[in-house]
């Protein structure tokens, strides 16, 4: 079944699946309800969490070995190491709740894989992203991802690694701070790299659910800090819960990808067509996304500065200036790119008629 010649694969995801999505139903609802206090309950929570990035980890594996050789099978072994890395997190956390009955503190050795883990899956998503013939064409995504990414750091600034900054005590537990924040910020541009430079033919599931996990991944992480600035853990224990919503996904991703693969080799109605029109939309508004984000910081230096009278100073207002002058930049960088194929296809349209 063709609609408009664009598709998207879509694969069953079987039973296994299905018994994934149960597991982090029940894992999410009895994290919320259960006694969070209990020692015992947080070890289990700890014990749960980890068994569920170790099976990520293992069907990521999987899809490597049924990807064919090249960048989508190291993405899917980079991802694998990356589930691999957290499981290593979760269970020296299980292990030091049950010894020592609380949580492990800034910046141990075991945090070590928690700042691992950011590069490993900025290469998983750098490696996915579809290559390009036009130089232009790689500059102008780079150019627009990196736009996005600018926008979503200052705001970061503002709210998370400025104040993380002025509360940490020693150079250790600043870095212990810092490292999720900017391991983040990685992950933003890999994941606006990848939205930008997306097909707008075939786009398989696998890279949806990739999207969509790194995103709750990042989003939970901010949320998280934004609630735990004086690094009060129980203020976020709300949010906790969702990243096993991510956790999920990746595990949803590699099925995907491994009955996908599946499919190709015994072929089965698996596949429907559809228009991705949401692709183009988000390609076009990604980059502008940048200038509510400094309109918002401007709004909120401008209002400081009022408040502060002729004593105040000035000079954070670069930042929001600097991403209005980036934007306005970019559109310029359209203007010019639109001449252009209006040029070539006024001198195509000229050649033609000649022939004619």
């Amino acid at each position: 079944m063709h609609r408009s010649g664009k598709r998207i694969d879509r694969a069953p995801f079987g039973l296994f699946g299905w018994l994934l999505l149960v597991y982090t139903t029940v894992f999410i609802t009895a994290t919320l309800l259960g006694p969070g206090g209990s020692r015992v309950w947080q070890t289990l929570l700890y014990s749960g969490q980890t068994l569920m990035l170790l099976a990520g980890a293992a069907l990521c594996w999987l899809a490597a070995r049924w990807s064919g050789p090249g960048r989508e099978q190291w993405s899917w072994r980079f991802l694998s190491l990356a589930m691999l890395s957290l499981a290593l997190r979760e269970t020296a956390r299980a292990s030091y709740k049950a010894l020592a009955g609380a949580d492990t503190p800034a910046f141990p050795w075991t945090d070590v894989s928690w700042a691992v883990f950011h590069p490993l899956a900025f290469a998983a998503l750098m490696l996915r992203i579809p290559r390009r013939r036009a130089f232009l064409d790689d500059l102008t995504s780079t150019f627009d991802a990196l736009l996005f990414t600018l926008g979503v750091a200052a705001l970061s600034w503002k709210y998370i690694l400025a104040p993380s900054l002025v509360q940490a005590s020693d150079p250790l537990s600043a870095l212990g701070a810092l490292s999720c924040p900017l391991g983040d910020l990685l992950l933003v541009f890999a994941l606006a790299s990848l939205a930008v430079r997306m097909p707008f033919g075939r786009v398989p599931l696998s890279s949806i659910y990739l999207l969509a996990a790194i995103a709750v991944q990042v989003g939970v992480d901010t949320a998280y800090n934004l609630l735990t600035p004086d690094g009060d853990h129980h203020a976020g224990a709300l949010v906790l819960p969702l990243w096993a919503a991510a956790y999920a996904l990746v595990g949803l991703a590699a099925l995907h990808q491994i009955n996908r693969t599946s499919a190709r080799r015994m072929p089965t109605e698996t596949v429907e067509s559809t228009d991705p029109a949401w692709v183009r939309v988000t390609q076009m508004l990604l980059p502008y996304l940048a200038l509510p984000a400094a309109s918002l910081l401007l709004y909120l230096h401008l209002r400081e500065l009022s408040a502060s009278g002729p004593m105040g100073s000035g000079s954070n207002l670069a930042i929001p200036l600097s991403l209005i002058g980036l934007v306005m930049l970019r559109q310029l960088l359209t203007v010019i790119e639109n001449n252009r194929l209006s040029t070539s296809l006024a001198a195509l349209s000229r050649d033609l008629e000649v022939r004619l």
